[in-house]
């Protein structure tokens, strides 16, 4: 028999900072993807087509449309230190409250986080030099190193799971934001570049073994069970994490169950009646959105630091995505 400690509870200033961290990573990784994939499908498009991609793209981050050049909206969502959904600036929040919660990571995922934020500052501070496919490539292979080392050298532990929620409601929320965008442009067409940039494009061929279609490829992106950033499959990885870190984490300010929200949607996307994923999409992502805002109050109210002081705490984003 092994005789474990006792795992002590987290700090709230601690679990909100995992989370976040999850975030930061998650969306550091995805922003370099979604970069990459349009920059390489920029060869023979039409200059209108280039300045649809930058709008569409400065929707996707939230902000307002301001660039319609594409190499110089590129280098501002890379290394603008100063633009909230910059990679300089995720990966610079993700290293800050990576040392808030030092205590609660392995020391492996640490080091590797360090080397990342260090190199940004070193090597990339000032421009993408020659390949700009490289940054966006350095920047995948270190969020997926991340993701490594949070799976083999982390207990799973209410440390890991927080960390782990963090990531996962990352990703439903670009999922989500991706599809309102493109859904948003009448004539979009581009679906096998939205496949991309979630990197499902070789898993949606495996899967249904057709050309990409605009109604199939939602369907996908919202049902599918097997494709790990569908989001069914994340919404189900959500609601297994809360309720396991209800079961972990003492209530210490009187916890309430699970959102039922979640389960609701579960429902609606596992079992849906006929092809509604793709013509009701819009309802379904405005369900979705609502489903997020139950989330971040259960977080708020239940996990994290019911008063943010600056002294302790890291000044965090409170909308979804910016």
């Amino acid at each position: 028999m092994i005789y474990r400690a006792k795992n002590p509870t987290l700090l709230a200033r601690t679990a909100e900072s995992l989370f976040w961290l999850g975030r930061y990573l998650e969306r550091a990784e995805q922003s370099a993807r979604i970069l990459d994939v349009h920059l390489a499908d920029l060869i023979g498009t039409t200059a209108e087509q280039r300045t649809r991609w930058s709008y569409e793209i400065q929707a996707l981050v939230g902000s307002q449309p301001h660039l319609t050049n594409f190499d110089e909206l590129s280098l501002e969502l890379s290394l603008a230190k100063d633009h909230p959904a910059s990679i300089f600036r995720c990966i610079e929040l993700a290293w800050e409250n990576a040392k808030s919660a030092r205590d609660a990571i392995s020391l492996e995922l640490w080091e590797s986080i360090n080397v990342t934020h260090s190199r940004l500052q070193r090597t990339f501070s000032a421009d993408l030099g020659h390949s700009p496919h490289a940054f966006f490539a350095w920047v995948k292979d270190r969020g997926a190193t991340s993701r490594g080392l949070e799976e083999t050298t982390m207990n799973r532990d209410q440390a890991w799971l927080f960390l782990h929620l963090g990531r996962t409601l990352e990703q439903i929320d670009l999922t989500t934001r991706l599809l309102r965008v493109k859904l948003a442009e009448p004539d979009e067409e581009d679906w096998v570049v939205v496949l991309r940039c979630v990197g499902g494009h070789e898993a949606f061929l495996r899967a249904l073994q057709r050309p990409v279609e605009k109604e199939y490829a939602i369907q996908f992106l919202l049902g599918e069970t097997l494709f790990p950033k569908s989001v069914l499959h994340l919404a189900e990885i959500t609601e297994k994490a809360l309720v396991e870190m209800e079961s972990i984490v003492p209530a210490t300010r009187g916890a309430v169950p699970v959102p039922a929200s979640i389960a609701r949607l579960i429902a609606r996307l596992k079992y849906p009646r006929g092809d509604e994923l793709a013509t009701n999409a819009t309802d379904h992502l405005e369900e979705i959105a609502l489903t997020q805002r139950d989330l971040a109050e259960h977080l708020n109210a239940n996990f994290f630091s019911p008063a943010r002081d600056s002294a302790v705490n890291l000044p965090q984003r409170t909308e979804v995505w910016l």
